[in-house]
């Protein structure tokens, strides 16, 4: 897994001073907010966890990419929230069920019924210029035929921004304790004929972060600094056909876990953003970034140490025509050295289009290339490489149907090479019944392919059936 989110135009940005309505917490999920929850869902892979859980209205953390269906204000559904003097208080409960074809990811495919409960509670200020939010969240989620697969997830986040003149400074802390899949895009050593990895693998992630935004009429300078703590709890391990573990995996038998905590880091990083408008609602960025990743617990029994520093040299432009169109792009250079690897290089870019041909209906699309770190024992990382199409309509003003197509690459950068590719489609109805109860059933479909060994090729289908009640 990435120790850092994917590039956003709006990562080294300072939050707006007015808080906003919680929303979608990227374009690629921009359903997220009525759809079913992500844990039960069809796996694609994604790699903006930090954006994905402390985006709703925390200043200092991911913003939206613009207004579409899905996200935009719906004066005569959306939940008002309970008002505390000078904030506003948002509880949310989320109950899903149905089915997951093939739960583990494998051949044969086996399935399961699922049941997700999910609670969320957003709290922002009401002020005029500064601003401080939270947002909490915690998931159940259970899988009544594999019990080893349950997952019980939370998220905190605290964040504020304080304007000085025409400047803004932002402060944000947050902790996640989250899963990866067993066969997911970070996962690839045990994801070998012949052993696998049994169970989801925890991580928790503790992040600070802070910008300051010094404005000189239409430009802007934004120093940012960000340190992430990753560790990574034990995961369990079995054989296939009789095939043992080897030594190497700490002499582990079928079902014991075995400790990841050789994959433990923490992660310093600087950068600077300039930023020009040189119209309203179109701005030039340019940005300059580096990383240092330090291992804190290495272990020689699982080879040397992947500590080293990444810098990044970006380019972008975000431009708003007249409503209808928005484009946003950031794209550049990344050199990734490994003091004890093979360093890599590559273009590194993301870009996101939203195109709003009529009041009713918005198409998204999404683009993302980057190099990432691995969940891996002989994989010092990979270069990623994803893209979504997304279509939202409104039927009618209570009714909001959507559906995407959406394509993950991951080619490792290993001795042997080797590369893995999720494509996917999926969409989902959604019914506002009133400001407090919204109804929706969604549907995703993932084919999964791998190649030299990372892991088996297997269809994936997941229906869900959510029910939100908000105030």
């Amino acid at each position: 897994m990435d120790s850092r989110e994917s590039f956003t135009l709006q990562t080294s940005a300072p939050a707006a001073p007015t808080p906003r309505r919680p929303g979608p917490h990227a374009l690629a999920a921009a359903a997220a907010a009525l759809l079913a929850p992500l844990a039960a869902r069809a796996q694609m892979p994604d790699r903006n966890m930090l954006n994905q859980y402390f985006s709703q209205g925390v200043p200092g953390y991911g913003t939206a990419l613009g207004t579409t269906v899905m996200s935009r204000q719906e004066p005569e559904y959306d939940p008002l929230g309970i008002r505390a003097g000078d904030f506003i208080i948002r509880p949310e409960l989320d109950e899903s069920v149905g089915y997951n074809s093939n739960i583990l990811g494998q051949v044969p495919a086996q399935g399961s019924l699922l049941e997700e409960t999910s609670a969320n509670l957003a709290i922002n200020s009401d002020w005029k210029r500064d601003s401080l939010g939270a947002a909490f969240n915690v998931t159940n989620m259970q899988v009544p035929s594999f019990s080893n697969q349950n997952q019980t997830t939370w998220s905190a986040a605290l964040g504020g921004s304080y304007q000085i003149g025409d400047d803004v400074a932002t402060l944000s802390a947050s902790h996640l304790y989250q899963f990866i899949e067993p066969y997911g895009i970070d996962v690839a050593s045990f994801n070998r004929p012949g052993v696998l990895y049994s169970a989801p693998i925890p991580f928790q992630v503790n992040d600070v972060r802070g910008t300051y935004a010094k404005t000189f009429g239409s430009f802007s300078l934004i120093p940012g600094f960000d340190f992430m703590n990753t560790t990574y709890g034990g995961a369990p391990v079995y054989g296939l056909n009789g095939f043992v573990p080897p030594a190497a995996v700490n002499g582990v038998v079928d079902g014991v876990p075995t400790s990841l905590g050789f994959l433990n880091h923490n992660t310093y990083e600087g950068d600077l953003t300039a930023r020009y408008e040189y119209a309203p609602l179109r701005d030039f960025l340019a940005v300059a970034r580096e990383q240092y990743i330090v291992y804190t617990s290495p272990n020689s029994q699982f080879g040397p140490t992947r500590n080293g520093n990444a810098i990044d040299m970006l380019v972008g432009l975000d431009y708003t025509a007249n409503g209808v169109w928005r484009y946003q792009v950031l794209g550049g250079y990344e050199i990734r050295q490994y003091y004890n690897y093979k360093s890599h290089s590559a273009p590194v870019f993301e870009g996101n289009l939203i195109w709003q041909p009529s009041g009713v209906t918005t198409v998204s699309l999404r683009g993302l290339r980057t190099i990432d770190d691995a969940v891996d024992l002989d994989v010092a990382g990979f270069i990623y490489t994803s893209g979504r199409l997304q279509v939202d309509h409104e039927i009618r003003r209570n009714l909001l149907v959507t559906a995407y197509t959406a394509i993950d690459h991951a080619y490792y950068l290993s001795s042997g090479g080797g590369n893995e590719t999720f494509m996917g489609a999926g969409g989902g109805l959604t019914y506002l019944i009133n400001r407090n109860i919204h109804l929706s059933l969604t549907y995703d479909w993932v084919d999964h392919n791998g190649q030299n060994g990372f892991g088996p090729d297997y269809l994936q289908n997941v229906g869900l059936l959510t029910l939100k009640f908000a105030l």
